[in-house]
């Protein structure tokens, strides 16, 4: 289990480095990311967070920077880029009604995982 969802931060960051972020949220949540420095290097965030886990501030962070975030441990958090390799490929037909007329053929969706 992730043991930091049960605790939660409010605090705002505007224009801060990721680095300073990421080390904000060390401290609190008791955490360590791991990531090469080429990879946040010049990534700065303004956001407000109001009462959210460290679950919930990883999904806002990977939306705004589009970095992966992987839970290795309840200690450990790796950081790298998103890759081709974390879309998840879904192909069907889109149907419009009971009567099945078709939307769309052969649709294909890409997913992030």
């Amino acid at each position: 289990t992730f043991a930091q969802q049960k605790k939660t931060i409010s605090i705002t960051f505007t224009n801060n480095p990721l680095t300073e972020v990421l080390s904000t949220l060390e401290s609190h949540f008791d955490v360590h990311f791991s990531y090469e420095s080429h990879t946040v290097s010049g990534l700065k965030l303004s956001l407000t967070i109001k009462d959210k886990s460290l679950k919930e501030i990883l999904n806002v962070l990977h939306t705004k920077t589009a970095l992966v975030f992987e839970i290795l441990s309840d200690k450990y958090i790796a950081i790298r880029l998103f890759t081709n390799s974390d879309l998840i490929s879904v192909c069907g037909n889109l149907v419009t009604d009971k009567a099945c007329h078709y939307l769309v053929q052969l649709l294909h969706i890409m997913v992030k995982a």
